[in-house]
């Protein structure tokens, strides 16, 4: 019996990023950041929000 191994392509994808985070209130976080790819298949431009609300 035969074996043979296929090796998959890998994709290497890194992104440089930063993020801001402001507390208007002790109940509410807002999240900014950016991020730009660093190869080529990583995306050129990332935007990244968020929202927390402390019950």
């Amino acid at each position: 019996m035969k074996s043979t191994i296929t090796q998959l392509p890998i994709a290497l994808a890194l992104t440089l990023a930063a993020a801001a985070y402001l507390s208007p209130n002790h109940h509410v976080t807002l999240r900014f950041g950016l991020g730009a790819g660093l190869t080529s298949e990583s995306p050129d431009l990332t935007v990244h929000t968020g929202v927390l609300f402390r019950f």
